[in-house]
């Protein structure tokens, strides 16, 4: 950072945000400060690891004067968001929160994941700690209201889906609910996920009564049995916060100069889920944390509840009104039901910690056992599957610091037409998998793990060789057979004690990419078997194919319909294509 002192020096005493840039004017780190000057002059005598690591690579430069802090909130985010710098904190996989939507606009509204928030007339809940949360929460609300999921194109559907067959949907598209009381489902799943379950049990106790009273006894024993499956839902949501149907509470703990990041979700009054984070602390990592916690919501947050003081909170919860126009509170308990819940993100918090930790123990012993020059923080497994040399594909799964990082997960449809080489298999995944990184100048990973033996090892070695990678990654392999480890210092193999963490943090990983390649497997099967050989069509996608099949509901009825028929769902190039390529005239 010498180059740069004059113009740290001469930096204004004014609000802002400031960028360093390195050698090749890649971003390293953006920050925003009340006052630029005294907070850049800081990083100069900074002790911390980000301080020293600027010091030694930054080249440049640059500043942004702003009116107001919020602005300098605004336009530091939309930087990280943009350039992702090494040195800034990321969450995990730094996306917005999702939702689900309710399009009310819709003539039969259907419920939907997503991401934004830019539909007036759609009803939004949320956010939501993670994809799988929304998933879950949209498979339980199919499940109790039968609201539909599909596209709006189905007015020409003729039968319904597979979803009505196994209860998940009431079928309007073929007029089996009337719009009336597909609204009234709409209703009580808003009730639902709104966390206004008194009303909804009310709504449905009243109906149950009103057909229990028309003896119409069926259909009370529906209602009857929604209500029982309602009240376990609520049973088994063990956390229960009384009027606050939305808040989210973070909670930071620092062991060891490692901090632990918890954030538990409520929605509808109820602990559904946490995220957590893990950094190497440092001074003003928890305003960092609360920071992008804000800029990744896409609807208000009515309360956030935090465990420790920060300053300026008032400027964060102006970033939010003027986001959003309306109030957030950010609240530091000291007291009541709102502490017992900061305690419980901190007891979280420390677990984790101490997860992480053991992780760690495991880790320095695998380096120790394989004799590595480095700590495998970053590790990578890649695992082929197939059955009988059909459904060729691999899989690549990623451990950061012992634990999975899904984010980072691949999976490969084979493409060599070698039928059953493993060999030439492993080589094409490696190929396609660190050439894409190294054009990308993405990290490469620490170690590199192979399922299988020394064939599949020799195989992966000569394409890293071919890469330029050989000695820059540490590549093992480890066979099933008695758990047996090669590499270049054990080329005849050892067996594994897997008493030992080293050993059982490799089996995890490597069992870990077997699920991921079966499961790819078994896709690709089941995507082969229901829908059958249509796609293989020229000019049928799977858009179309699923059109057909929808309508017509197997493969021998579309051949058998009539061309006239089938124009009304695809064109004559389509129907002409089907039968030459079926042999059916």
């Amino acid at each position: 950072m010498e180059p740069l002192k004059n113009q740290i020096l001469n930096l204004p005493n004014k609000t802002g945000v400031y960028v360093f840039r390195g050698a090749h004017g890649n971003i390293l780190y953006v920050g925003k400060a009340v006052d630029l000057k005294r907070r850049v002059v800081s990083y100069l005598r900074d002790k911390n690891h980000k301080s020293e690591m600027l010091r030694k690579e930054a080249n440049k430069l640059e500043f942004y004067v702003t009116n107001t802090e919020v602005e300098a909130l605004i336009l530091e985010h939309n930087l990280i968001k943009k350039h992702r710098p090494r040195y800034n904190i990321l969450l995990k996989d730094d996306k917005t929160y999702p939702y689900i939507e309710i399009r009310m606009a819709d003539a039969f509204p259907g419920i939907y994941f997503s991401r934004k928030c830019n539909r007036k007339e759609s009803r939004y809940f949320g956010p939501f700690p993670s994809a799988g949360a929304v998933r879950r929460i949209i498979g339980i609300t199919e499940k109790f209201f039968q609201l539909r999921t599909c596209a709006q194109d189905f007015e020409k559907r003729k039968r319904p889906c597979l979803k009505y067959q196994v209860k998940r949907c009431s079928a309007p598209c073929v007029g089996y609910l009337d719009r009336l009381n597909y609204h009234r489902s709409v209703e009580k799943a808003v009730w639902f996920l709104g966390g206004h379950y008194e009303i909804l049990e009310r709504a449905l106790t009243t109906e149950m009564e009103g057909y229990a009273s028309r003896l119409a006894y069926e259909k009370a024993g529906r209602i009857r049995d929604l209500l029982a499956e309602i009240r376990r839902f609520k049973a088994r949501q063990s956390v229960f916060l009384e009027g606050e149907p939305v808040l989210d509470a973070v909670a930071l703990v620092e062991e060891g100069g490692k901090a632990g990041v918890v954030v538990l979700h409520f929605r509808g009054g109820r602990l559904l889920d946490k995220s957590e984070y893990l950094f190497e602390n440092n001074e003003g990592l928890f305003r960092q944390v609360l920071e992008q916690h804000l800029y990744r919501l896409r609807q208000a947050l009515p309360l956030l509840l935090i465990n420790l003081p920060v300053p300026s909170v008032d400027v964060l919860e102006s970033y939010h009104r003027q986001r959003f126009g309306k109030k957030i509170e950010i609240r530091f308990p000291k007291r009541g039901r709102f502490l017992a819940v900061i305690h419980m993100a901190e007891e979280n918090a420390r677990e984790l910690l101490s997860r992480a930790e053991s992780r760690r123990k495991e880790l320095e012993t695998l380096q120790q056992m394989l004799r590595l020059k480095k700590l495998p923080e970053r590790m990578e497994c890649i695992d082929i599957s197939h059955l009988g040399g059909e459904f060729m594909v691999g899989s690549l799964v990623s451990f950061r610091n012992g634990a999975p990082d899904k984010g980072n997960y691949r999976r490969f449809r084979i493409s060599h037409g070698g039928g059953n080489d493993d060999f030439r298999s492993v080589a094409e995944v490696v190929r396609r998998r660190y050439q894409r990184l190294l054009e990308e100048k993405s990290a490469l990973p620490d170690l590199i793990l192979i399922d299988g033996g020394k064939g599949q090892l020799s195989a992966a070695k000569a394409e890293l060789a071919t890469l330029g990678l050989l000695g820059r990654v540490e590549l093992a392999a480890l066979a099933k057979k008695e758990e047996t480890v090669f590499s270049a210092h054990y080329p005849d193999g050892i067996v594994l004690n897997i008493r030992e963490p080293g050993a059982r943090i490799l089996i995890r990983l490597r069992d870990e990419a077997h699920r991921f390649a079966i499961t790819f497997n078994r896709q690709l099967r089941e995507k082969h078997a229901t829908s059958p050989r249509l796609t293989e069509v020229p000019g049928i996608g799977d858009r179309k194919a699923r059109r057909l099949l929808a309508h017509y509901g197997s493969l021998q009825a579309v051949l058998d319909a009539k061309d006239e028929k089938l124009a009304e769902l695809i064109g004559k190039v389509d129907i002409r294509g089907i039968r030459e390529y079926f042999g059916k005239p």
